[in-house]
């Protein structure tokens, strides 16, 4: 549908059009609200600890507050999202309470450093982790650390969340755009999004997906200034934006928006018919998963099965190893998820470009030597325990399944 508008539609000066690349699909007419970073890390300068007792403290205290506004943005989701999905909320709420972030902060204070420095080159060592990992999946991991580390950098700075007013159709447009941004617009209100950064992988385009709201993500040049409460058409299907659309382009796209719900309810009869060619072969749709987050949405559309479940995932998550009852939990929410259908759960893939924060090595050849089932078979004690709670998750279900690759 929409190339067609495109071709038969003109546009007058007025409308301004931006390109990005689609996250979650759909099609909305709305009103720009513009989201700005909370701060900012790279205006904070390196300075002395003038009270080394003190900066912990203030520390310690924001902390404490981006605790307390995450876990209402996880209660406030219920109303509108299942359990699984708010575990991504979790998720920040076990980085925000791991010693890898605390520790790190603290350790940077007593090396002399003020508060928002300590936290700036914690954060920005974290970042680095997860930035050169090749799987984009694994990196897009990073906008959490970025997210978290910037809302306790506003306590730091004194810089109180300010009250929003989104309008009732608000589509977030900002060059970066969090989870938890979108988690803060009140129920019913979010229409679309619109970012400058993150890819189809990242947890805004998850959440985007779960609230049933289109995403475009790596929209250059994006003249925030300019916009804000401008109207706006966003196409998650080719990745248009058009700010101020003339009537003809409106009008065009009120009637897919139209068309859309009305596939959309077509579509709701199909899933659960099975996946099956006009000559009788059976196709099973399979989908791959890192975190809990990543099931409800690949239920709702029909997905027989998990084809491979990144165990490293939850591995890099964390500040230590998790114990063989922590996995076997982790493992079981997933089984119990596809109770009639396969689950591929992959060990542990660790080395190269995905590195654990709590397992230091050092490798001549990362990408090709010692990671992987090399490190795994080296290290008999994390691999026997991983198959342990692989096989204790799976009493009762009788789900996972193995896959030689070869």
């Amino acid at each position: 549908f929409p190339v067609t508008i495109q071709a038969r539609v003109r546009q007058n000066k007025k409308t301004l059009r931006l390109y990005g690349t689609p996250a979650a699909t759909g099609v909305a007419q709305g009103q720009v609200f513009v989201v700005y970073p909370m701060a900012n890390f790279s205006a904070v300068p390196d300075k002395p600890a003038q009270d080394i007792d003190a900066e912990i403290s203030l520390f310690e205290t924001a902390l404490k507050s981006v605790i307390q506004d995450i876990t209402a943005l996880h209660e406030q989701l219920a109303e509108v999202l299942p359990q699984d999905e708010r575990s991504l909320f979790e998720a920040y709420l076990q980085i925000l309470d791991s010693s890898t972030l605390k520790n790190g902060v603290v350790r940077k204070i007593r090396e002399g450093l003020w508060a928002q420095a300590a936290l700036r080159h914690t954060i920005r060592q974290q970042l680095k982790a997860f930035e050169q990992m090749e799987d984009d999946y694994l990196k897009e991991r990073a906008e959490d650390i970025r997210d978290l580390g910037i809302r306790i950098l506003a306590y730091l700075q004194e810089a109180q969340p300010a009250v929003k007013s989104y309008p009732r159709d608000a589509i977030l447009i900002g060059n970066e755009i969090t989870a938890s941004m979108l988690a803060e617009v009140p129920k019913g209100r979010l229409k679309g999004v619109v970012t400058g950064s993150g890819s189809a992988n990242g947890h805004v385009a998850i959440l985007a997906k779960a609230l049933d709201v289109p995403a475009i993500v790596g929209v250059k040049h994006i003249p925030l200034s300019d916009i804000d409460r401008r109207p706006v058409v966003i196409d998650g299907y080719t990745g248009h934006v058009y700010i101020e659309p003339n009537k003809m382009l409106l009008q065009a796209y009120q009637r897919l928006i139209s068309e859309e719900q009305e596939l959309a309810s077509h579509l709701k009869e199909l899933i659960p018919e099975t996946s099956q060619t006009l000559d009788g072969v059976i196709i099973d749709l399979r989908c791959n998963v890192g975190l809990i987050a990543d099931i409800n949405p690949a239920l709702e559309v029909g997905s027989n099965g998990v084809g491979l479940y990144r165990t490293e995932v939850p591995f890099m998550m964390m500040a230590r190893f998790p114990s063989e009852d922590e996995q076997r939990i982790l493992y079981r929410q997933v089984l119990a998820s596809f109770p009639t259908a396969p689950v591929i759960m992959r060990l542990l893939d660790v080395g190269g470009d995905k590195m654990l924060p709590y397992f230091n090595y050092t490798e001549l050849n990362p990408f090709l030597g010692w990671r992987g089932i090399r490190l795994m078979l080296d290290h008999p004690e994390i691999l026997q325990a991983q198959i342990r709670a692989m096989l204790r998750a799976s009493v009762g279900h009788n789900n996972l399944t193995y896959r030689d690759w070869e």
